[in-house]
């Protein structure tokens, strides 16, 4: 679990629960994604977070067309929030299993490429 903090106000600290993490192949090189669950105390929501050349998020209940993460956004702000999300994948340099190492490997590679 990460807690991403965006202020001082309160409302402001988020948390980013990680459960599951894997490396996908698309046209062309590898990427990796990761899902998690994401909260403030009001609100809770699934994150998908997919990574290569750059840092993508999408936040399935926005996807879905759910109006309760526009109450997470107006306390915290959307973009904040985004640029919180990716600098701390990217910072931080979450490790998860490489995929030349295969299901029992364990050689691991950051997430942030």
């Amino acid at each position: 679990m990460m807690i991403l903090t965006l202020g001082e106000q309160m409302g402001e600290t988020v948390y980013l629960d990680i459960h599951h993490a894997e490396w996908r192949q698309r046209s062309g090189a590898p990427r990796w994604a990761v899902s998690a669950l994401l909260g403030d105390g009001w609100y809770e929501g699934e994150v998908l977070i997919e990574g290569g050349e750059q840092v993508q998020v999408t936040f399935a209940d926005e996807w879905l067309g759910d109006s309760r993460i526009r109450e997470l956004f107006g306390r915290v702000g959307r973009e904040n929030l985004l640029s919180a999300i990716r600098e701390a994948i990217v910072n931080r340099r979450l490790q998860i299993p490489s995929v030349s190492a295969g299901f029992g490997g364990v050689d691991f590679v950051g997430l942030a490429s």
